[in-house]
């Protein structure tokens, strides 16, 4: 067999933002199929490993875990949203 056991699992992602990328923070999340993070990252641009991944199988070749799912999660948080909400407060005095 070409493959051996454990072995991990390698995902490059880029997020790409309108705007300047400095008024946004990243969460990049690697979940398990149960819903876990299992690897996170904080970057734009990136390579994130799992080790001892979980591999995709046809059901016809694994019937303990066919067709086992990561899911990429993607968050994306503007900075400054509060301040520029407060800015815009008037507070009149009575």
């Amino acid at each position: 067999m070409w493959w051996t056991f454990p072995f991990s699992g390698i995902v490059n992602y880029t997020v790409h933002v309108a705007g300047p990328s400095d008024q946004v923070q990243v969460t990049v999340d690697v979940l398990d199929a149960t819903g876990t993070v299992v690897e996170r990252s904080f970057d734009l641009q990136g390579t994130v490993t799992l080790q001892n991944v979980n591999a995709w199988w046809p059901y016809t070749m694994n019937a303990s875990t066919p067709g086992y799912l990561y899911t990429l999660e993607v968050s994306i948080f503007l900075l400054h949203v509060v301040h520029m909400i407060a800015s815009s407060l008037c507070f009149v005095n009575s």
